[in-house]
């Protein structure tokens, strides 16, 4: 009888700790998966911000910067700013470090170049209301060739807002080329990470020729 509660006792036990340790493995499998989702989820929220940010860009271009690109006063014609997009490209991708430090490095000096193509369009538009416009109006030139209305500006605000419109265009063109390059490294690194996973791509992979600023 004693023998009977000796091993029956023994076999709880057994059974108390088999349960436990099914339990840890579950927890510990649950917990896992739930990583992984949420680092999935952040690799595509990364794709999506650079995409976003590159079409926005290719966008600009198209409607603002390539249908003047010829004239030679372009930058004296009404501005439009750019609605912006998540400027953060590597918002929780912590789980990528330190294996992939060079890309998050990458993904960091992205953001900054779109905030400084943000700032160069913004810097373009706020001079453009603020000095071109209200002195072409008081010219009084309506049609004019480009020689006549830039010594009716006079060569401070001729000569900033070239400046203004070339860095614009610069910035637009650079940033462009270095959003794709940026794009392909992240990709490579999540197909790595998670083959199963597809992740977004622009449809149009040619990379823009970078102009130089003058």
């Amino acid at each position: 009888m004693t023998e009977n509660i000796w091993v029956s006792g023994l076999i709880g036990v057994f059974g108390a700790i088999l349960g436990a340790a099914s339990t840890f493995a579950f927890e510990r499998m649950w917990s896992h998966s739930q990583e992984k989702k949420a680092q999935i989820s952040a690799g595509h929220e990364a794709v999506f911000a650079i995409i976003c940010a590159y079409d926005a860009l290719k966008d600009y271009k198209d409607r603002v910067v390539d249908p003047v690109a010829d004239h030679p006063i372009a930058w004296l014609l009404p501005p439009t700013s750019l609605v912006a997009t998540p400027e953060s490209f590597s918002k929780n991708l912590e789980f990528l470090f330190p294996d992939n430090g060079n890309l998050l490095h990458q993904l960091a000096l992205e953001s900054r170049r779109y905030k400084t193509a943000l700032v160069a369009i913004e810097n373009h538009v706020k001079f453009s209301f603020s000095e071109v416009q209200p002195a072409l109006e008081k010219t009084g030139l309506v049609s004019a060739n480009p020689s006549e209305v830039m010594q009716a500006l006079g060569p401070r605000i001729t000569g900033t807002a070239e400046r203004n419109w070339q860095e614009l265009c610069y910035q637009i063109e650079a940033t462009s080329s270095s959003l794709l390059i940026a794009l392909d490294s992240l990709h490579k690194v999540l197909a790595c990470e998670f083959p199963e996973q597809k992740f977004m791509t622009v449809k149009e992979k040619s990379v823009p020729k970078t102009l130089q600023p003058n």
